[in-house]
């Protein structure tokens, strides 16, 4: 009887374990490359680009692609031919100097945003139309991305620095119509930074802020430097919250006497910033690849330092907010880092949850994933 009692015990205890390390061992996140976008060589100068910046697709499923060599954005149907092109360069009607971002509403409206200019262009759906708009106030060419609400009211994401208490809010709700701010919500400080300690005070004012459509009103937002948290901004309620996890330590600041010796030490990717706080060198645990959403799913892609080297994870949230999951890349077979340059930067994330990836490690193209996020 006692025999029986131990082995009835430890067959429990193994059945224990074996359920514990299932529930411990999530599903890898699986890229799988389906199609992409621009070739190495071709007659036809609208297949080859020199930089993207901005990916979007619209309810017909046509791609659009930022160039910066040109400033214009090409259009490319599901299968990859070309279509058509906006934009260009210059600084008349339509035009950009620094076309910066694409974004589409469910109206299929394209608003760019011209960062150097502190312009907003909206090319109406499915035709070259468009209406421009200038900013109420100056960005100082923090203008990181635009999007068109349903009730007409544009989103605009840059760093605002005036106002009582010098906010720095990065979300701002224009009425274009009366061209005029008529909300201001996400402030840097209270989201990401200290505004107590100067390097971080220096580091809100970086222009490197990352920001994406999530769920049905919702615009996720975070730092360029890897925190651990993204801000979220609900339309629908006018309210703002905090997904993810603060890191303790998100930098670590060094002296700007000894750069020469931290670099013989193998320090890699050591910032220095300065401005009216003073002059400082940090080097952040990790960088924001790229944050992208659709109605369930919002990405975060960052590398991080570790142990000399730079490894490149994904933190992958519910349209609720919460985490699903924390995974390394390394055995994705995407090359994001390639020893001198991030040469993979995820642009968007589609409804059939395709992801879009700009590569440069050969030429530059949009890879277009597979994932099985709905598995996870």
């Amino acid at each position: 009887g006692r025999f029986m009692r131990k082995y009835f015990i430890l067959v429990f205890l193994l059945m224990f374990c074996g359920v514990m390390t299932t529930y411990t061992q999530p599903k890898p996140l699986v890229l799988n490359p389906i199609k992409h976008y621009g070739l190495k060589d071709s007659d036809d100068l609208n297949y080859l680009f020199s930089n993207i910046r901005a990916v979007a697709v619209n309810s017909k499923g046509e791609v659009f692609i930022t160039n910066t060599s040109d400033h214009t954005i090409r259009v490319f149907n599901k299968d990859g031919e070309f279509l058509r092109k906006m934009g260009g360069k210059g600084r008349g009607p339509g035009e950009f100097m620094d076309l910066t971002s694409i974004s589409i509403d469910a109206q299929d409206r394209v608003t760019a945003v011209d960062r150097f200019q502190d312009k907003v262009v909206r090319f109406k759906a499915i035709s070259t139309d468009f209406d421009e708009f200038l900013l109420p106030e100056t960005s100082l060419a923090t203008l990181r991305m635009a999007q068109t609400l349903p009730n007409g009211h544009m989103v605009m994401i840059y760093r605002h620095t005036e106002g009582p208490n010098s906010e720095a809010n990065l979300v701002h709700q224009v009425d274009t119509e009366n061209e005029k701010v008529i909300g201001r919500y996400a402030d840097a400080f209270t989201y990401f930074y200290d505004r107590n300690i100067p390097i971080e005070v220096e580091m809100s004012s970086v222009p490197r802020y990352e920001a994406t459509k999530f769920g049905s009103d919702k615009i996720a937002l975070s730092s360029g430097n890897y925190t651990g948290t993204i801000a979220i901004l609900d339309f629908k309620t006018a309210s703002t919250k905090l997904i993810g996890k603060p890191l303790k330590l998100f930098y670590e600041e060094f002296s700007g006497r000894n750069r020469e010796y931290y670099k013989s030490q193998g320090y890699s990717g050591i910032i220095t910033i300065s401005g009216q706080n003073g002059r400082f060198m940090y080097q952040p645990h990790g960088y924001v690849l790229g944050l992208v959403g659709n109605s369930k799913y919002l990405l975060q892609f960052y590398a991080v330092h570790e142990n000399n080297a730079i490894v490149t994870y994904v933190d992958i949230y519910s349209s609720e907010g919460k985490l699903i999951a924390k995974q390394s890349l390394m055995n994705s077979g995407i090359t994001f880092f390639d020893g001198r340059y991030y040469s993979a930067l995820p642009k968007f994330l589609d409804e059939n949850n395709n992801l879009y990836i700009y590569e440069s490690s050969e030429y530059p193209k949009v890879q277009v994933y597979a994932t099985n996020l709905d598995e996870l």
